[in-house]
């Protein structure tokens, strides 16, 4: 699956689902901003960073705990080859 995808389809969803719309996209954009790597035209290697970081963000590991954001971590991961 492409990078886009993944993220748009996927992760945005699964965090959509927990923190709403609005906190997801603040989630992302600031986990962007940590790992370095820009939303637009991003390519495996940035979607890898961002996941990471998103999974190891404050918010998501206290709403899912410290297993569930690794599972989530994983799942998102294993979407992109």
């Amino acid at each position: 699956m492409d990078v886009v995808t993944a993220l748009n389809t996927h992760v945005k969803q699964s965090l959509a689902d927990v923190f709403g719309v609005s906190m997801t996209n603040m989630i992302i954009l600031e986990c962007s901003r940590k790992a370095g790597v820009a939303v637009m035209g991003l390519n495996t290697d940035g979607y890898t960073k961002l996941v990471n970081t998103i999974a190891s963000d404050e918010r998501v590991v206290q709403m899912l705990g410290q297993d569930g954001a690794r599972a989530k971590r994983d799942a998102w991961a294993a979407l992109v080859k």
